[in-house]
């Protein structure tokens, strides 16, 4: 991906396999260097997004991307699908949408101390769910309701 230089800050970074890797900078100052070389200079209250060697610089509201740290995971119109791969990682289950048209329904909220099957009572409750989770698997399964 590349390198961060730490320049006395307070920045989040996400580095998954087979995703873009961001950094987001609340305080302070970072540099970011891609393998290729390019640099980019954050500023607080900025973003940087290295994908497929497309480097993006974005202002954005940094406590969407670092409030995990603080127990919640907050959502700004963020479709399901993103919203399903942020909960596997915090409750550490693996979720399948049964049902494409799903992937793209948006989310607002903050998430805060509830449990995993609080949370998908809140999705139920907003939007047309059925739901199954098996214990064994740890498998979550969310298809359209009826």
């Amino acid at each position: 991906y590349g390198d961060v230089e730490v320049l006395g800050t307070e920045f989040n970074v996400k580095a998954y396999d087979e995703e873009a890797f961001v950094t987001t900078l609340e305080k302070g100052s970072v540099v970011f260097t891609s393998n290729q070389g390019k640099k980019v200079t954050l500023q607080p209250g900025s973003q940087v997004v290295f994908d497929s060697n497309n480097l993006t610089t974005a202002r954005v509201e940094t406590e969407i991307f670092t409030s995990w740290k603080d127990g919640k995971l907050i959502f700004r119109n963020e479709p399901l699908q993103n919203i399903i791969t942020r909960l596997e990682r915090w409750y550490n289950v693996d979720v399948e949408l049964k049902d494409n048209k799903l992937k793209d329904l948006k989310f607002n909220g903050t998430i805060e101390m509830e449990t995993f099957s609080e949370v998908l009572e809140l999705i139920k409750v907003t939007t047309a769910i059925e739901y199954s989770f098996d214990r064994n698997t740890r498998i979550l399964s969310i298809s359209s309701g009826k």
